[in-house]
């Protein structure tokens, strides 16, 4: 009579092995993409906030009068095309003045509560024991904010309607001086200012030349989505830069930048504003009092 083993069999030692190398893999695979989502969570907040910062920095530029005229120091004769910038020491190009507004001193405290997003607030992180929620920091009776948000903007008359102008509104995000991002690459490196552009691809794909950089630090300088001022000398238009390819590989003496949107006109200069991420336009009245005025 043939006998039959009923009993099951076991897991070897060889299986569980097997399976926890699966396993580790998984999890591997799984921690690997946690800095990746905290980055881009990242990025995902600094875009949303940069669009905030853009729709209030210009309801912020009309209450306070910064769109009319007569608070501009110095005093401009029409058309005016100016730049309103009290947070940083950078120059504009030739035909766009920085003016000051007489109730908002550069550099004053009034500057930084206007010019600076204060959103981005400091929080005091618990005991993961405790089970309470993050605290707001406080410094003195004020909440403390990072800070890392500011603005500027700059005013054009339209040539065709003196009782309108075009306000751009650059956001940046940590923002730096021009001449901290030189000290910033190595020596040798040569980034000058204004940089000479010319446009032989069309007004959407310009050529930028006399620097001398590393592959690496071209990025630096022209990153890409970074928003860059671009002249004539005459005329002057904020754009995003798409794309940013050096001429050579291993010292870079020019490149090319694709921009997100094609320029009015052809472009001499190129002036770099590092930590600049965000433009928002409009077209207002002059006398109005609200940027929704059609």
């Amino acid at each position: 009579m043939q006998q039959f083993n009923t009993h099951p069999r076991g897991i070897t030692l060889m299986e569980v092995l097997i399976s926890m190398g699966i396993l580790a893999v998984g999890l591997a695979s799984v921690v690997a993409l946690v800095p990746a989502g905290g980055s881009q969570a990242r990025l995902a907040m600094i875009d949303n906030t940069s669009i905030n910062v853009g729709s209030a920095a210009i309801a912020d530029l009309v209450n306070r009068g910064g769109l009319n005229p007569d608070n501009w120091q110095p005093a401009q004769a029409t058309p005016y095309s100016v730049a309103i910038d009290p947070l940083g020491v950078d120059t504009f190009p030739a035909g766009l003045t920085k003016v000051a507004l007489t109730n908002i001193a550069n550099g004053s405290t009034d500057a930084e509560t206007v010019f600076r997003w204060k959103d981005d607030l400091v929080y005091v992180l618990p005991d993961p024991d405790e089970g309470e929620p993050p605290t707001p920091m406080y410094d003195g009776s004020a909440i403390m904010h990072e800070g890392n948000f500011s603005w500027l903007a700059t005013i054009q008359e339209d040539p065709n309607d003196n009782k309108r102008c075009s306000v751009s509104i650059v956001t940046f995000y940590r923002r730096i001086s021009s001449q901290d991002l030189v000290n910033d690459l190595p020596s040798g490196s040569n980034l000058p200012r204004p940089l000479p552009v010319s446009s032989p691809n069309g007004l959407n794909a310009v050529t930028v030349a006399g620097f001398t950089l590393k592959p690496a630090d071209f990025r630096k300088a022209f990153p890409r989505d970074a928003i860059m001022l671009f002249s004539d000398g005459t005329d002057h238009a904020w754009r995003r830069v798409s794309m940013a390819t050096p001429n050579s590989v291993n010292l870079v003496t020019g490149g090319e930048l694709l921009l997100g949107e094609d320029l009015p006109f052809t472009p001499t200069q190129l002036y770099v504003y590092p930590g600049a991420i965000a433009l928002t336009e409009f077209t207002i009245a002059i006398e109005e009092m609200s940027p929704w005025s059609s």
